[in-house]
């Protein structure tokens, strides 16, 4: 069950690899509640501190993807990494990353697309959407060689289309979609777990940034 603070991100920003993730499902005529997908991926109460980046504002952006795969899993979709959060560390910033892009992660990409199975992306994306996570759908000979979709609204017929203007940082494919839905017991013992993790400052050396539970952090 979706608390109020789950609900505030269902159009903010930070909610957005949330959203894109009920409209993968949707289109595999999944409906994947967004309150509760948010709970399960812990949003609303991971507060994180990101040095390197200078908005504070912009803070709730980094480390959406902490929980994603367990998360995801609770609802039927299976999520592969394409690259492990330490090695997306800096990217942005690391001159040689588009060569390295094409060399890597290009070819991973064309062959999901090709088998109909949708790419998850952080970052590369142009202007006020820079930070977001969106849906990569397809090929084009625009900006680094890749269309996607955003989604601003918890009303996922709501779409920004959106060449990618610099290669993502962040990559997952979901290679399957199984649909179930999380009991309220499962959702309850998977948060508990979260919050152990978040505390033990696991995840801190594993994205780079302090990453603190929302009601603790000092």
């Amino acid at each position: 069950m979706a608390s109020d603070s789950d609900i505030c991100l269902y159009d903010h920003p930070s909610g957005s690899l949330a959203r894109a993730l009920c409209a993968i499902g949707r289109s595999a005529g999944h409906e994947i509640d967004l309150g509760d997908l948010i709970a399960a991926m812990g949003l609303s109460w991971m507060a994180c501190t990101e040095p390197d980046e200078p908005n504070v504002a912009d803070w709730s952006m980094y480390a959406r993807d902490a929980f994603l795969i367990p998360a995801a899993q609770l609802f039927g979709l299976t999520v592969r990494e394409v690259h492990p959060p330490p090695a997306a560390r800096g990217l942005d910033r690391a001159a040689e990353f588009e060569q390295h892009f094409d060399a890597s992660y290009r070819p991973l990409i064309h062959r999901a697309l090709e088998h109909g199975q949708p790419v998850l992306a952080w970052r590369g994306w142009p202007k006020v959407w820079k930070l977001w996570w969106g849906v990569i759908s397809e090929t084009c000979n625009e900006g680094v060689g890749f269309r996607g979709k955003l989604y601003p609204s918890p009303d996922l017929s709501f779409v920004e289309s959106h060449v990618l203007s610099a290669p993502p940082t962040q990559l997952y494919v979901v290679e399957t979609i199984s649909p179930r839905h999380p009991t309220k017991r499962e959702l309850d013992e998977f948060g508990a777990e979260q919050r152990r993790i978040v505390q033990s400052g696991k995840l801190d050396e594993r994205f780079g940034i302090t990453i603190r539970v929302a009601d603790a952090a000092s």
